[in-house]
């Protein structure tokens, strides 16, 4: 193994110390972004309460929307990762697209989750009947 000079040492040491400062900058930013907005879930411009129900080889749309606590903050980028990720809690029950295009598979109830980039997160019920 190859033995690192003084200087090759100090510049390892000086990139490891701005990555550090760039991840806690980050987390930072995250948790204050967190902490400004909500996850809300809507169908055709109503606001879904907890619940929907859908026929067998039929479809929902769910549209969800980052709605800011404070206005005079900003919305958090999503130029390293979509904006929401969507997620059934079981895939025989229902299925959800990356869109949230919901599509009932087979009679039951499972959970979509709705993952705001922010790291807030919301649950809708699902019944297929």
């Amino acid at each position: 193994m190859k033995k690192l000079t003084d200087a090759e040492e100090a510049l390892a040491k000086a990139k490891k110390e701005v990555a550090d400062e760039a991840a806690k900058k980050a987390a930072k930013e995250l948790a204050a972004a967190k902490e400004n907005a909500q996850v809300v879930v809507t169908q055709t411009g109503k606001k879904i309460k907890k619940a929907v129900a859908i026929q067998a080889g039929k479809t929902f749309k769910v549209k969800a929307k980052v709605k800011l606590v404070d206005k005079k903050k900003k919305h958090i980028s999503k130029s390293h990762a979509a904006k929401f990720r969507y997620r059934a809690s079981d895939k025989s029950i229902a299925t959800v697209t990356k869109s949230g295009m919901i599509k009932g598979i087979n009679k039951g109830t499972c959970t979509v989750y709705v993952y705001a980039i922010n790291g807030n997160m919301k649950k809708v019920k699902v019944t297929v009947k």
